[in-house]
């Protein structure tokens, strides 16, 4: 898991998601809260199965 600062996003989550998602800016899983499920979609690397 990425914690402290730098995020805390779960180990289990694909390496594809992660990247997609670090290389979007978002680091913390709060971050996402703030988007629709379209949304997080939208990034590259996030598939069906990426996240839970």
């Amino acid at each position: 898991m990425i914690r402290g600062p730098q995020g805390d996003l779960p180990d289990k989550l694909a390496k594809p998601a992660k990247r997609a998602l670090v290389g979007a800016g978002y680091l913390r899983l709060e971050q996402l809260t703030k988007l629709s499920e379209a949304e997080v979609m939208k990034l590259h690397g996030m598939g069906p199965k990426a996240m839970e």
